[in-house]
């Protein structure tokens, strides 16, 4: 097959190399939740641009297709580390192309082995003498903040080591990057830290919001999903995963005695950590579900907003911040009134987070609960509800995705070409 290279290998053309969801879906069970932030991200660039999207495998074969002003390569295979001596040779095809975009996750593109093998293309970028941005979506300062996510024994030999090469790992990105784009001001202040980068090429764009979803009705989508018509719905929305605290709203939910509140999980297992067997022992926690809970499984594209607006609260009992939350971005985009533990306090260091919350009268004391039951329970009985819609409602504005890529556009465009 003939593929239209020419027509995309232009230096005006950007480059991105990310996961990505299938034709015509945007958050996709296929790969991680960094495909759908980055078709976002393109679609809200603009039409007048093309793009080549360099991305994982969905199936088993190679696949080279047209959508929209994207040509989308998809030639990783997430099993197989050699997969990136073809990916290689077809990027080096694009020569004329001087931008390139890494969106990075540890796990986007398979394996450690994977993610070892794929640090050369920052190396090839760079000596290729391109422009490199990379949006870095994850940054930890340390791995036995999340041991139990990996499966892994606290103060471990294993975490000391692999916390070494994930900081190298990082600091080796920043170096070789032109720009290193964060998603919150607390994750540009720990990669700072981490790397000992001191410059301005360490910048924040905050994590999209995407303004298309349309909002639903509360009662015909509680009637669409068989969920209860007279009581105050509670979502817990996204993976069942330990550092996003799913068992933990499960255990709240279970202890809570007012017939008032239903509690809904809707998501699935992990993209990364599905099959492994810590992970399989960690979802048994949620069989046996008690009455006033129900377990969705993962929620397809056209059911997103269904569960968003059948919801009074989205819950987001985080027990550690790694990340800047999809599931909170979706929260925006519905207009949806939110309660987070205090261990996601740092998005206070985020200036339109922060200002947003001040402007509507809320402090951290009416959107922060304690990891406890007692907390949770009291926070969630005295919630302001028309304040934290209204600061949703402006968050949602200030972090649409056509303000967001527009500053990485701009970004970009700031570089010669």
């Amino acid at each position: 097959m003939k593929y239209p290279i020419a027509n995309y290998n232009r230096p005006e053309t950007i480059l991105f190399i990310s996961s990505y969801p299938e034709k015509g879906v945007r958050y996709s069970k296929k790969v991680c939740a960094v495909g759908g932030f980055t078709k976002n991200t393109i679609e809200h660039m603009g039409q007048k641009r093309k793009y080549v999207i360099l991305t994982v495998k969905v199936g088993k074969e190679k696949q080279i297709y047209e959508e929209d002003s994207a040509l989308v390569c998809r030639i990783i295979d997430r099993k197989n580390p050699l997969s990136f001596i073809p990916f290689i040779e077809f990027f080096l095809r694009f020569n004329r192309i001087k931008n390139v975009v890494v969106e990075f996750e540890f796990g986007s593109f398979g394996t450690i082995y994977n993610t070892l093998v794929f640090s050369l293309m920052f190396l090839i970028i760079r000596l290729l003498n391109k422009n490199l941005f990379t949006v870095i979506h994850q940054i930890t300062e340390s791995l036995d903040d999340i041991n139990e996510h990996l499966g892994w024994a606290k103060k471990s030999i294993k975490t000391r080591i692999y916390g070494w090469g994930i900081r190298f790992y990082y600091t080796y990105i920043t170096v070789l990057s032109n720009t290193v784009v964060t998603t919150e001001e607390i994750f540009k202040k720990r990669l700072r830290s981490i790397t000992e980068v001191k410059t301005e090429k360490i910048k924040c764009i905050p994590h999209g919001v995407d303004t298309q979803i349309p909002i639903k009705s509360k009662m015909q989508s509680r009637r669409k999903l068989g969920l209860p018509l007279n009581k105050k719905i509670v979502l817990f929305f996204g993976y069942l995963g330990w550092y996003k605290g799913a068992d933990l709203f499960l255990e709240y939910a279970s202890k809570c005695t007012d017939d008032d509140y239903y509690f809904v999980i809707a998501g699935g297992p992990s993209f990364t950590n599905g099959k492994k067997a810590f992970y399989r022992k960690y979802l048994e926690k949620f069989k046996n579900l008690p009455s006033n809970v129900r377990l969705s499984g993962f929620v397809p594209e056209d059911l997103i907003s269904r569960y968003y607006a059948a919801s009074d609260v989205v819950i987001l009992p985080y027990r550690y911040m790694m990340s800047s939350s999809g599931p909170l971005s979706l929260a925006f985009s519905m207009k949806k009134p939110i309660l987070l533990s205090d261990k996601l306090l740092p998005y206070l260091k985020s200036t339109d987070f922060k200002k947003t919350l001040e402007k509507n009268k809320l402090g951290y004391e009416h959107m922060f609960f304690d990891l406890d039951f007692h907390s949770f329970m009291n926070k969630l009985k005295n919630i302001p509800m028309k304040k934290m819609k209204n600061f949703s409602q402006e968050m949602r504005t200030k972090r649409k995705y056509d303000v967001t890529a527009g500053k990485l556009s701009a970004l970009i465009s700031s570089y010669k070409i």
